[in-house]
């Protein structure tokens, strides 16, 4: 709406709210389709540098859309993951060397910067038994977690505290971009 208020002061507007309209009418086209997978949602939920605070700083006017992703990637994990039997696990005799990091970021990594979700430390961190994993993860935010780079280093790294979450996470984390096509 506000690239229409600004076409107003050129003078071939008619042009100009024609191609924002398409424009438009192609963008919602996307969301439709976004709106009947959680792969997207759940992808971008379950990263630790952006949780749903991504969503909330970014769709605020649109927090019915973030009601109905929470619920689509909740749903998920309570009816696909949360009681699913994992094999038994052994931990790693040798953990994985961190990699480096280029010191220049570009355009596209300063805006992943700054949708970052920071959160305060939470004071108990432990998952009591029975506790729900997603829940606890969603509510609990570690010291690092918003300088994620890498999320499947952390879910691997994480599998043993949240076996079955660290499970869907990666299964969404590792779908290719164009799997669907």
């Amino acid at each position: 709406e506000r690239f229409k208020d600004i076409a107003k002061d050129f003078p071939d507007t008619e042009h100009f709210r024609i191609n924002i309209n398409l424009g438009w009418q192609k963008l919602n086209e996307y969301y439709e389709v976004l709106s009947e997978t959680p792969i997207y949602y759940a992808g971008l939920a379950l990263h630790p540098a952006y949780r749903w605070k991504w969503f909330e700083r970014n769709w605020t006017d649109r927090p019915e859309w973030i009601d109905e992703t929470k619920n689509m990637v909740h749903d998920v994990w309570h009816f696909e993951y949360r009681e699913a039997a994992l094999p038994g696990q052994e931990p790693p005799a040798v953990e994985p060397v961190p990699k480096q990091r280029k010191s220049s970021d570009n355009p596209f990594q300063e805006y992943l910067k700054r949708n970052r979700y920071t959160a305060p430390e939470a004071r108990h961190d432990g998952l009591t038994p029975g506790e729900d994993e997603y829940l606890h993860w969603i509510t609990h935010c570690e010291s690092g977690d918003g300088s994620i780079d890498d999320p499947l280093a952390y879910w691997h790294e994480k599998r043993f505290k949240y076996p079955n979450l660290s499970r869907m996470a990666l299964d969404f984390l590792t779908i290719q971009p164009m799997s669907a096509e």
